[in-house]
């Protein structure tokens, strides 16, 4: 029978794939399965929120301090952005050569080959996995302890217990959960209300911390020394 070879549409379910230079399958184009809803905006929004940092810092100072004190809360930014920037390189050049959602795992599972590319793959999507519950769960304790503690600011005689920051993070560990699972329409259009939120909160919180301590009856700004 001969073959037909002449050029035609491609179906919408097909898979085309490549080979690389190890010989591994590269997957180039799939089945959509579920509806585009994040756009560019909102997966900046997303990458802010998840990465921002001066948050997470002004909500466990108390281990900031001990780290290095003041200077050391404040040069370890720069440190640790030089570094940045060389693994945000590296994750635009495989972004760049092989986009997926997958991320972290595809990547792994795809540059070491046939060979190692499974076991290298499983390791690396569990560390990811492990790597966003310790955040997550870092965040919500963060989130429970300022919840407890401007609660307490307004209720000098409350005591706070361990008890009540774990019902709290309980609780918000579960609304976020609910959240995804059944609002996921709205997480793009949170993710683009947290870049404005996030820059506004940083611009009162300066405003604040400069103004309060020069106030009538205020002491006035630390000193170097303490500092």
């Amino acid at each position: 029978m001969k073959e037909n070879k002449s050029p035609g549409k491609k179906r919408p379910d097909s898979t085309a794939t490549s080979d690389n230079h190890d010989g591994c399958s590269v997957v180039a184009e799939h089945t959509q399965e579920v509806p585009v809803s994040f756009g560019l905006l909102s997966l900046t929004g997303l990458g802010i929120t998840i990465g921002v940092v001066w948050p997470a810092s002004g909500g466990s100072i108390q281990v900031a301090i001990f780290n290095g004190g003041s200077p050391g809360v404040l040069y370890e930014f720069i440190v640790v952005s030089f570094f940045y920037f060389f693994v945000a390189a590296s994750l635009a050049e495989l972004a760049s050569a092989m986009p997926s959602s997958a991320g972290v795992y595809y990547w792994a599972s795809v540059t070491p080959g046939k060979r190692y590319g499974r076991v290298v793959g499983f390791f690396a999507g569990w560390w990811n996995y492990l790597g966003w519950i310790c955040a997550g769960a870092s965040m919500a304790a963060i989130w429970s302890n300022s919840i407890i503690q401007s609660y307490a600011l307004k209720h000098p005689d409350y005591v706070v217990k361990e008890v009540h920051v774990f019902v709290v993070f309980v609780i918000s560990t579960w609304l976020a959960c609910f959240s995804v699972c059944f609002a996921g329409r709205a997480m793009p259009l949170l993710n683009q209300f947290g870049i404005y939120w996030l820059l506004i909160s940083l611009l009162i919180t300066i405003v604040v911390l400069a103004a309060v301590p020069l106030r009538s009856g205020g002491s006035g700004h630390a000193t170097s020394s303490f500092v």
